[in-house]
């Protein structure tokens, strides 16, 4: 099992990564009994979506989450994750012209 920071930065990274590509929404599939997993979801703004064969669907939107991790100060490392993608302009919403 990884320490739950971590999963912080590599959301924060996939999240980056979609907004990248133009999504604004982000559907997960969580087991009921993962509750690490649903708490993370739910921090990022998730709501429930349904119920699928003993699955909970959420939907996150993605710059409400974006805006939710780069809140957060207590997680090392998710400052130069935002950094890194702000610099080389990857994180930035596209714009509809």
């Amino acid at each position: 099992m990884h320490p739950p920071r971590l999963a912080r930065l590599l959301t924060a990274v996939l999240l980056l990564d979609c907004a990248r590509e133009g999504l604004a929404r982000f559907t997960v599939h969580i087991l009921p009994h993962n509750r690490p997993a649903l708490a993370l979801a739910r921090s990022l703004g998730a709501q429930a979506a349904g119920y699928e064969a003993g699955v909970s669907v959420l939907e996150i939107d993605i710059a409400e989450a974006l805006a939710a991790l780069r809140a957060e100060t207590g997680v090392p490392g998710l400052a130069a994750v935002f950094a890194r993608f702000d610099a080389q302009g990857l994180g930035a919403a596209p714009t509809c012209g």
